[in-house]
C-alpha cells in the first residue's frame, strides 16, 4: 500500500490510499505484451506490405571479448527476445510458403552447445516459438537461402539499429550477412523500400505506454531513489568517483536491477 495526496475544492489535504498494481514482472515483460504489439504494428501497416526489424549486434572490445550486450529498444518492444543476430519479418497479410501460413518469422541463433557452455543459454527456434510465441522460427543462418518473393510487397519497411554490424567472414547468420542478403533480394525493389517509415511509426507506438511498462518504469524509478539517498547517508569528503559508483552499484544489484546502468 503506498499514499496519494489529493487537494480537496475546499484547499484541505485528503491522504488515500491505494493499492499497488498486482502484476507479476520479476521475469519482465510478458509474452503477451510482445505479441500484441506486434499485432498491434502489422494493423498499422498498409496492404501488401511487410516490416523488416534487425536486432542489435555485438560489439567486439578486443579480439575475442566484446562490450555488454545492447539490444536494439525496436527489436526487443516485438518480440522479447535479448539475443544478436536476428531478423524480425512481419507481414500485413498472412504469407503462404511451401510447408505453412504465417504472419510472422523470426531468424534468430540456433542453438550451441559449445558456444552456450562460455556464453550463456541461447532460446532457439524451439523456444522462440513455445517461449516467445512467434509464429514461425528459423536458424538465422538459413535467411541467405530463404525463398521468399519480395516482388510480392508494394512497401518493405525496414528498420536498422544504431552502429555498423561487425562481418564476421564465414558467418552466413551474423547480422551483417543477414542485411547483405536482403539488400540483394530486393536489389531491383528499390522504389519500395523505405527506411524511414517504420521508425516513425514504432516511435509512435512506444509514446503509449502499457500498465506493465508503467510498473517497471516506476521501479526503475525507485530503485534509483533508494540507490541515490543510500549515497547521500555514506558519502564523504574521502570518496572517489569509484566509490560512489560502487555503492550505487551495489545498490541496484541488490534490488533487483538487471543492469547497473
Amino acid at each position: 500500500m503506498f499514499p496519494v495526496y489529493l487537494l480537496a475544492q475546499d484547499s484541505t489535504v485528503v491522504k488515500v490510499t491505494e493499492s499497488k498494481p498486482s502484476l507479476d514482472l520479476s521475469k519482465g515483460l510478458p509474452v503477451s505484451f510482445h505479441a500484441g504489439k506486434r499485432d498491434s504494428l502489422r494493423s498499422l501497416l498498409p496492404d501488401r506490405s511487410m516490416a523488416v526489424i534487425f536486432s542489435g549486434e555485438e560489439k567486439v572490445r578486443s579480439n575475442d571479448v566484446f562490450y555488454p550486450f545492447h539490444q536494439d529498444p525496436n527489436f526487443f518492444y516485438l518480440t522479447g527476445l535479448n539475443e544478436p543476430d536476428a531478423l524480425l519479418l512481419l507481414f500485413k497479410e498472412p504469407l503462404s510458403l511451401a510447408d505453412d501460413t504465417v504472419t510472422e518469422i523470426l531468424f534468430l541463433p540456433g542453438k550451441s552447445v559449445e558456444y552456450e557452455k562460455w556464453n550463456g543459454k541461447r532460446l532457439g527456434t524451439y523456444g522462440a516459438v513455445s517461449e516467445l510465441k512467434i509464429q514461425k522460427a528459423l536458424v538465422n543462418k538459413d535467411f541467405a537461402d530463404f525463398d521468399i518473393d519480395f516482388q510480392y510487397f508494394d512497401e518493405i519497411f525496414y528498420t536498422l539499429p544504431d552502429g555498423t554490424f561487425d562481418d564476421r567472414p564465414g558467418d552466413r547468420g551474423d547480422g551483417a550477412s543477414m542485411l547483405k542478403h536482403f539488400f540483394f533480394k530486393t536489389n531491383n525493389l528499390a522504389d519500395r523500400l523505405n527506411n524511414n517509415r517504420l521508425g516513425t511509426i514504432l516511435s509512435g507506438m512506444r509514446q503509449f505506454k502499457s500498465k506493465e511498462e508503467i510498473a517497471l518504469l516506476q521501479k526503475a524509478i525507485d530503485i534509483t531513489c533508494l540507490a541515490q539517498n543510500e549515497l547521500m547517508k555514506t558519502i564523504d569528503t574521502s570518496f572517489t568517483e569509484n566509490e560512489a559508483e560502487a555503492v550505487i552499484e551495489y545498490v541496484f544489484r541488490k534490488s533487483g536491477s538487471e543492469f547497473p546502468g
